[in-house]
């Protein structure tokens, strides 16, 4: 799996695994590591933080959230490594 320029990072993290995403609809084989990262992160990110739209969600909730969606929406590898990161309260 390669990493990618930035541009195509930030322009392709809400895409899925299974196509279901956007901006384009690509596929787990198109879309590149970094990507699959700044998905995560951006969820992440979505779930714990405060904000106008609802408050933030519990970490075991949010971490539940990413193991109901892997192969779907998210990468297995980046999530087992996020969540080992947050169980070690690195994140």
């Amino acid at each position: 799996m390669e990493l990618c320029r930035a541009a195509p990072i930030v322009l392709h993290h809400h895409e899925r695994l299974d196509g279901g995403g956007s901006p384009d609809g690509l596929t787990e084989a198109e879309l590149c590591l970094s990507t699959r990262i700044l998905a995560v992160w951006d969820a992440w990110d979505a779930m714990r933080i405060d904000d106008f739209q609802r408050p933030a969600i519990p970490r075991d909730e949010a971490l539940a959230e990413f193991m109901a969606n892997v192969g779907t929406q998210f990468d297995a590898d980046v999530v087992a490594t996020f969540e080992a990161f947050a169980r070690e309260g690195l994140i």
